[in-house]
């Protein structure tokens, strides 16, 4: 049936007393979010008020589209408030994770707040995590506001009108694979200081016919969360880590932020996944950090190399990096067709560009390969060792983007070496390649296990 009412704002009245600079709070959020919901859906969105006290208002629940909860100490103690949060919840049925949202207008211990609400993302009216440091915003509009606030409300905003989108388009988006050609894409949740720009880099690429992940709150629970994680993961091509300032929430159950679970459990399947699956993690530019955990985090992810395998990192702008996204999957298919129809080789001087992998340990025993290699006619292309992390990793993404034929070279290096860049080899598109690969190879001064042939698919010829 169609909702007669788009979102239904319950709150305290408590919550909403005047204030020295103007009306209540609640109502100052009510006339932003019809300013900002008008402009996303080009029509006036149909938003009213409901307090506890208010037994007239949206009585029938069944003609509200969506709830928007703002969640305090008085919120918690008003029966009719709570009542109408149940009759919500009653009328939603299984669809309710989609369409009620959490404001927390000050920050509280999650076991104090109904457990309809607990385990959703919360958009919080105040600065900072923690019960005994944070802010509470008492004026709408000064600097502080417009600066932190505004931005967290215009991500719930945007929540909000894709919720009320996906119900008037009366469709399901079941977890099946999309149809061909069309790319399933994880953007892993973030923290609040990027939730605004996760939200406009989803939005981006869903106008281009990507599939978005995840499509539904995840759990609050570490052990759900880590299973519903590993689910959409494995029915994902490509994976979008957005790594800020804060460090994020922690799931009930860990201490580790959602934003480093994600982070990891991503890492360790791209290094079991046999397919394609790509990975692009941006870092934030900050070189101090306020929060301990999160410099650690950041800290750990540039020494281990194991947890940016597959993984294109930039610790840039964040609108760089919203340029190296659309460059890499918004225009690689236009490019695959350029480069078929006009039959264009990117040699360098007409020659074949061998990439040469081997590891630090080897680089000796490489040098006669590598002389055999260039005098046989062809282009080398070689990994290197010096500088930092993120930039040995983006030498080797260039060189996985441009190569013709590969060589994996293997004497001193571990078997588990040779498995990890056979894979980088066979997950080269997702790096945004656009030419064809026309031969991989291993190479072993010793004896290396059978099954790692299997990876070979072309012998190179010198």
């Amino acid at each position: 049936m169609p909702f007669k009412i788009d979102v239904l704002i319950v709150f305290a009245e408590a919550d909403n007393e005047p204030t020295e600079h103007g009306q209540g709070l609640i109502s100052e959020f009510k006339r932003f979010l019809e300013l900002i919901l008008g402009q996303l859906l080009n029509y006036e969105p149909n938003i009213m008020l409901k307090t506890g006290y208010d037994t007239v208002t949206a009585a029938n629940m069944a003609e509200v589209a969506v709830m928007v909860s703002v969640v305090s100490e008085s919120f918690i103690s008003s029966e009719g408030c709570l009542d109408a949060l149940d009759a919500f919840a009653d009328h939603s049925g299984q669809s309710l994770p989609r369409r009620i949202f959490k404001v927390t207008k000050t920050a509280l211990d999650p076991s104090q707040e109904p457990e309809i609400l607990r385990n959703l993302k919360g958009y919080h009216l105040f600065s900072g995590d923690e019960l005994d440091d944070h802010i509470d915003y008492n004026n709408f509009f000064d600097t502080s506001s417009q600066n932190n606030f505004w931005m967290k409300m215009a991500g719930l905003a945007y929540d909000i009108h894709d919720s009320l989108r996906g119900l008037t388009r009366q469709s399901t988006s079941g977890l099946l694979r999309p149809l061909h050609g069309v790319k399933t894409i994880y953007i892993a949740e973030t923290s609040h200081d990027l939730t605004v720009q996760r939200g406009i880099i989803k939005r981006e690429l869903e106008k281009h016919g990507y599939r978005i992940l995840p499509d539904t709150m995840l759990p609050g629970n570490i052990t759900a969360l880590t299973a519903e994680i590993e689910r959409l993961l494995k029915i994902s091509d490509v994976a979008i880590h957005l790594i800020g300032e804060e460090y994020g929430e922690a799931p009930d159950g860990t201490d580790k932020s959602i934003v480093e679970i994600q982070h990891l459990m991503a890492a360790e399947y791209n290094n079991q996944a046999s397919g394609e699956f790509s990975r692009f993690l941006w870092l934030a530019p900050q070189k101090r950090y306020e929060d301990e955990r999160q410099e650690a985090f950041i800290e750990n992810i540039k020494r281990d190399a194991s947890l940016t395998e597959g993984a294109e990192i930039l610790q840039t702008s964040l609108e760089d990096f919203k340029r190296v996204l659309r460059e890499e999957l918004l225009q690689v298919e236009r490019s695959k067709k350029v480069y078929q129809s006009a039959g264009k080789k990117s040699d360098l001087n007409g020659k074949k560009l061998v990439y040469l992998l081997y590891d630090r340990q080897d680089a000796e025993a490489a040098r006669e390969i590598s002389n055999k290699i260039t005098s046989e006619g062809y282009n080398l292309l070689t990994p290197t060792f010096e500088g930092e992390l993120l930039e040995l990793r983006q030498h080797h993404i260039d060189n996985l983007r441009n190569f013709d034929k590969a060589i994996v070279f293997q004497k001193k290096a571990s078997d588990e070496w040779v498995k990890m860049k056979l894979l980088d080899l066979l997950k080269a598109p997702g790096f945004g390649r656009i030419k064809p690969i026309h031969g991989r190879a291993i190479l072993s001064m010793d004896s290396i296990r059978e099954e790692l042939h299997i990876y070979s698919h072309h012998k190179l010829t010198f």
